[in-house]
């Protein structure tokens, strides 16, 4: 059975937009931001694509083919 994930992780960011860890951090940390999260708190792939723009089934793709 092949697993799906549905949070994003900053190396999974990194993959999809090539910017550096750091600035995949930054992303995660502006998007709990907007949605009142805590710092520990986990960002779905659904919230990273609104914030981004880009639509889940191209995210969701990528990430399960890297």
């Amino acid at each position: 059975m092949k697993t799906v994930h549905f949070i994003i992780f900053a190396t999974d960011i990194v993959f999809l937009t090539g910017v550096s860890l750091r600035q995949a951090q930054r992303i995660l940390q502006n998007i709990r931001k907007k949605h009142g999260r805590k710092k520990d708190h986990l960002v779905t792939i659904t919230e990273f694509c609104s914030y981004c723009e880009f639509t889940e089934d191209e995210v969701m793709k990528a990430i399960n083919n890297k």
